[in-house]
């Protein structure tokens, strides 16, 4: 915290993405670990060692896709942008992302509270799975990592890590087009 703080009375601002993504990030990381203390009490009160979906999906979504996710996007904004010196992301494009990955954590982890009808949270459950893997394309369209060249120059490093950087962020490209055929193939199936 005190790193995120002495970074915005230097070179960024609050509207900075690294610092959008790593507090939003962070707050996501929160919910999850609120899951946690959830879970334990849970274990703690019954002799059942099995924890209800209820309590582990929204868990596992915040804290992939909340957290995870905030944190990959906001370096990779920055850093890996520099990295492969393809330069900045076009414009709007960490505000794009931002904003459908916040959408898709919120609708995913209230899907999965009990008072909602089994459709009602099914709709939040799939609308939450295609944001977060729409931010993922946005992002990912945005900033150019799959397909830029690099016009600037490249951090020198041995080996091919290029390569490898790319790859990760295919296959996130890919986890998000599987999402969104998941979805709709459970919508129209």
């Amino acid at each position: 915290f005190r790193l995120i703080r002495s970074v915005r009375e230097g070179k960024y601002d609050r509207r900075d993405p690294l610092l959008r993504f790593l507090c939003s990030g962070t707050l996501y990381l929160a919910v999850a670990m609120a899951f946690v203390g959830v879970q334990g009490l849970r274990l703690a009160g019954n002799a059942d060692s099995v924890l209800p979906a209820s309590l582990t999906e929204p868990f596992y979504f915040a804290a992939l896709y909340g957290f995870l996710l905030a944190w990959i996007y906001g370096f990779g904004n920055r850093i890996v942008s520099l990295f492969l010196g393809v330069g900045p992301a076009t414009r709007g494009t960490a505000s794009g992302a931002f904003a459908l990955q916040g959408a898709g954590v919120v609708l995913a982890v209230l899907s999965w509270l009990p008072a909602l009808s089994h459709g009602a949270a099914l709709a939040l459950r799939d609308a939450g799975l295609s944001c977060a893997a729409l931010s993922a394309l946005v992002y990912l369209a945005g900033n150019g990592f799959l397909w830029r060249r690099s016009t600037l120059p490249m951090l020198r490093t041995p080996g091919n890590p290029g390569f490898a950087i790319r790859a990760a962020f295919g296959s996130l490209g890919l986890w998000a087009v599987l999402e969104l055929a998941a979805v709709a193939l459970s919508r129209t199936t």
